[in-house]
């Protein structure tokens, strides 16, 4: 599956956080940032370093989806 992948530039929750979804947002998810999540992300210098595209599994939606690769920018 592919998904949009984006890391909070702030939040009220305790911890920064990260949001994913498909193409038509039938699967979406908001969770605490892991640090395996943060260092694919990178250093955050730009707004566009806080989010990428990636191929994921993802087969339980209360837990974030599982990293295969980045892919390149959608046009949704």
């Amino acid at each position: 599956m592919i998904v949009k992948c984006q890391r909070s530039l702030s939040t009220t929750e305790d911890y920064r956080q990260m949001l994913f979804y498909n193409c038509t947002r039938e699967w979406q998810g908001k969770f605490d940032l892991t640090p395996e999540w943060d260092r694919l992300f990178g250093p955050t210098e730009t707004f566009d370093s806080n989010k990428f595209y990636a191929e994921v599994r993802w087969r339980d939606r209360t837990q974030p989806p599982l990293f295969v690769r980045k892919v390149e920018e959608q046009s949704w």
